[in-house]
């Protein structure tokens, strides 16, 4: 599944760009994948983040990997970083899909003024995250599910952008 608010439509509408090279240290990062403890799944590159998580103040497993696996991007051109976020995105999915075909991970990605919000999760039925109304957020965001048939930044657009 995959869904954007109109927001999220509207800046993507405005690029024209269908790639944006993901820097080697961010790539580097995430090939490393994932360790999963305690049916919890969180980045090996942000291990130290989950060591230190408060799990005591979160609400359950999906809060604990939203909280551990945000990848925060500084914005210095909106456009650009969203498009580098959704390239992470992707290639985070599709990373997932080859290591765990039973699990469904979920990506949702959020603008900000200042900043580009990458957050992966696991999909539970029983622990939604985002509110089921997506255009309720008064910023760009959306989610896109590794049982997407996404591959790349022009298929994300394709799909995204394809009238209902």
């Amino acid at each position: 599944m995959i869904r954007l608010n109109h927001l999220m439509i509207q800046l993507l509408r405005s690029s024209t760009i269908d790639h944006v090279q993901i820097p080697k240290k961010i790539r580097n990062q995430i090939v490393q994948g994932f360790d999963s403890t305690s049916d919890a799944h969180t980045f090996r590159f942000l291990r130290k983040r989950a060591l230190i998580a408060p799990k005591s103040t979160l609400p359950d497993l999906t809060g604990l990997e939203c909280y551990v696996n945000e990848i925060g991007l500084n914005i210095d051109d909106h456009i650009h970083h969203t498009l580098l976020g959704m390239e992470i995105l992707i290639a985070v999915l599709n990373d997932w899909k080859r290591l765990d075909q039973r699990l469904v991970m979920r990506a949702i990605l959020s603008v900000s003024s200042e900043f580009t919000h990458l957050t992966f999760h696991v999909v539970r039925p029983k622990e939604p995250y985002l509110d089921d109304n997506i255009d309720s957020y008064d910023q760009p965001i959306m989610f896109c599910d590794s049982d997407s048939s996404i591959h790349n930044l022009a298929d994300l657009k394709n799909t995204a952008l394809a009238p209902l």
